[in-house]
């Protein structure tokens, strides 16, 4: 049975529609920008900070190399430049894996409202995005939404990143929001993310969210994150992953290893996951499994507004398959709450037995056997094309597995790919699949088989021979018949010839000649792939 079904009059019509429309495609079509410098960077944050992209869902942005920020003063991409002003991107960002170095993010946050590598992403999209820096607060003073990869995000998906900014206010007073994501409302997703800094907040302060992965998260979702910084804070909010789950937010499949030390007499609420959890929230699938260092909590036990899961609030909210390590005097929740979650100690946490028991009742995690269970890898779409596209029988494995659609999604790695079609060499080949949107579509190029080109080359010959003694034949009868026609007759015969060839011949036109052009622009159609039996 045939595994691939290619019908080259879908192609060409494909062909003719976008040739035919070009104008109602281009006003369709994405604008790609390409960042492989810094000045590319910088250039492109200008114009997100005059209003060009307020409102662009059609923008799409690829970077395209690790960038060294050292030496640079960093202004957010989105960020007001007057009081009045309100810039933000609203297209998809994608970070591919790369890394941007050493952001400096200081002034920014001692002079604006708005920090953060991007300061507001609206309705848009960050993934494979890496970044690492400092603060280092001299001056503080100002309410500021603070967030590594973004200070502010309204219906936004920020997914596959990772931060390692480490924060210290030197005892300045600071309040706002402190995390990769400072103020995550309105649907926004945070998935796959790890935050690697470590946060050390000292002194009196207002009121400050502070978490590793987000600081204030309302009417969201955090999922798929971990927090494995140190976080040090007298913050009024303060959690491993978040500082505050309000308005039926959710955290799931998250976890926090960090060593945890809250400062202060017990007046503000703080979490090994979250600080505070506003009625109807949840907390699922997730464990902390960090250090509670009490050296500097003057509070004295039961702790009202401590606990290794949260630290106060959590009226009506939903907990399941929870867990976190046994300190001594800490509750799952402040106040004494403790049936929301299981203690554990540490070594148990490490072994497989747990592994097992929070994956059994629900947990997605990767075994590790070096220390607590690791996040899944996140996956990407990786399309498979054949070319050439007009093949009418082929298969493809992946890892020996056949695949029964072209486009299958696939966590980072290497995999060997085996392809099989009539009439071609079988090719054998590895791919390497990452965070970098150039991997996720793969070009398997078939080489014909010799017997195969030989075979019609024979044939070729063969009725060219036939064709030839038939002419020679029909010459020799009657030289002087032939003689009297020859000129109709020729005209007429070259005619029908190049009819023909015309059908055939990529040279000069038809069908074969469109698909030609097709495949020498680079146009290869992903094909259906369907189980042989």
């Amino acid at each position: 049975m045939k595994c691939f079904k290619k019908l080259l009059s879908g192609a060409l019509c494909v062909s003719l529609t976008l040739a035919a429309a070009p104008a109602a495609f281009a006003a369709a079509a994405p604008e790609e920008i390409i960042i492989d410098s810094v000045d590319d960077l910088m250039q492109f944050a200008k114009n997100v900070n005059t209003g060009d992209y307020n409102g662009k869902t059609n923008v799409v942005v690829s970077l395209e190399a690790d960038l060294d920020l050292s030496g640079v003063e960093w202004t957010p991409i989105g960020y007001p430049v007057e009081d009045d002003d309100e810039f933000y991107f609203s297209g998809k960002f994608l970070g591919n894996g790369h890394t941007v170095s050493n952001i400096d993010f200081t002034e920014c946050y001692e002079n604006g409202a708005l920090c953060g590598f991007f300061g507001d992403i609206e309705g848009g999209e960050v993934s494979g995005l890496t970044v690492t820096g400092n603060v280092d607060v001299q001056n503080g003073g100002n309410y500021v939404f603070f967030g590594t990869i973004a200070g502010v995000s309204i219906g936004s998906i920020i997914s596959d990143c990772v931060s390692d900014v480490d924060f210290k206010n030197n005892g300045k007073y600071v309040y706002g929001t402190i995390g990769m994501v400072g103020y995550a409302l309105d649907n926004t997703a945070i998935e796959y993310c790890e935050n690697k800094g470590n946060i050390e907040i000292t002194g009196d302060m207002g009121s400050v969210y502070v978490g590793g992965v987000a600081a204030y998260v309302s009417n969201s979702t955090v999922q798929y994150s971990a927090n494995t910084g140190d976080i040090t804070s007298a913050g009024s909010h303060v959690g491993g992953v978040a500082g505050e789950l309000y308005n039926g937010s959710k955290m799931n499949n998250c976890y926090s290893i960090g060593k945890f030390a809250p400062i202060g007499n017990g007046t503000s609420d703080a979490g090994g996951l979250t600080g505070t959890m506003s009625e109807n929230s949840t907390i699922t699938n997730s464990f902390f499994a960090g250090e509670i260092d009490l050296s500097q909590y003057t509070a004295s036990a039961p702790f009202t507004r401590l606990g290794a899961i949260y630290g106060a609030g959590g009226k009506n909210s939903v907990f399941s398959n929870n867990y976190f390590t046994e300190t001594e005097n800490i509750t799952a929740g402040g106040g004494g709450v403790e049936n929301i979650a299981e203690a554990k100690t540490y070594e148990y946490m490490t072994t497989e037995d747990f592994y097992n028991e929070i994956v059994e009742n629900g947990g997605d995690y990767r075994f590790n056997a070096e220390g607590t269970p690791l996040l899944p890898l996140p996956k990407y779409e990786v399309t498979f094309l054949v070319n050439p596209a007009e093949l009418m029988d082929c298969e493809i494995k992946l890892d020996g597995e056949v695949l029964e659609s072209n486009t299958v999604e696939l966590s980072a790695g290497e995999y060997t790919v085996e392809v099989e079609a009539d009439g071609f060499q079988p090719l054998t080949t590895t791919v390497t699949i990452t965070a970098d949107t150039a991997t996720h579509t793969q070009v398997l190029t078939l080489t014909l088989l010799e017997d195969s080109s030989a075979a019609d080359s024979s044939s070729d010959t063969e009725s060219s021979a036939a064709d030839s003694s038939e002419a020679s034949d029909t010459s020799s009868t009657d030289t002087s018949s032939a003689s009297a026609s020859s000129s109709a007759s020729g005209s007429s015969s070259t005619a029908s010839s190049s009819s023909k060839a015309g059908d055939s011949n990529p040279t000069t036109g038809g069908t074969a000649s469109v698909f030609a052009l097709l495949i020498a622009g680079g146009a290869l159609a992903a094909v259906q792939v369907k189980r042989k039996k």
